[in-house]
């Protein structure tokens, strides 16, 4: 599972990390080869000179590509949606993560958070509350350690921007969760 937490107001700058969009990676249905073509095709997205996708780098007619390549894929998706209700980021980011842990089998998720330095400790001391019975693996990398990552970035980014980038969105299977 890729996770990405951030939230964007409607021009698409981010504002804040306090909702989580994540994705599935069909480990139930082929696991490791499911990965293996999510991850080359998001590869082939990736310009001549770039690292990573990212949907704040990129241009209009770029997004939309990308978008629409996002949407090829049919992954599942979740948006935990934790901008409701009172709190600071930590706190946003506690609920959106106490969320998650509660619907995925994390006997075997194996999350892949997209490193953010000021979080991380925050979500070492979280994930280190956790039972070990029920706390899955996880790891914080860079987007360009793991192309998996881009994913839930051009959901998260398409979803917040509304409109007409959410109706990009409409083939796929997304559940949103508020917490």
């Amino acid at each position: 599972m890729a996770v990405q937490v951030k939230q964007y107001d409607p021009t698409g700058k981010p504002i804040s990390r306090e909702a989580v969009s994540l994705f599935q990676n069909d480990a139930k249905k082929r696991g490791a080869e499911r990965a293996r073509e999510l991850r080359a095709a998001v590869n082939t997205l990736v310009m001549p000179g770039q690292r990573s996708l990212h949907m704040k780098a990129e241009g209009g007619a770029r997004r939309k590509v990308i978008a629409d390549a996002v949407v090829a894929l049919a992954v599942d998706v979740w948006v935990l949606d934790a901008s409701g209700g009172s709190g600071k980021e930590h706190e946003r980011r506690a609920r959106a993560l106490t969320s998650l842990l509660e619907q995925v089998d994390v006997v075997q998720a194996h999350l892949v958070f997209d490193r953010d330095a000021s979080m991380e400790p925050f979500d070492r001391r979280l994930l280190s509350a956790v039972p070990p019975h029920r706390r899955p693996t996880y790891v914080h990398h860079q987007r360009h350690e793991e192309p998996l990552l881009a994913l839930p970035d051009v959901i998260a980014w398409s979803w917040a921007r509304g409109g007409e980038w959410r109706r990009r969105l409409d083939p796929l299977a997304i559940r949103i969760v508020e917490v």
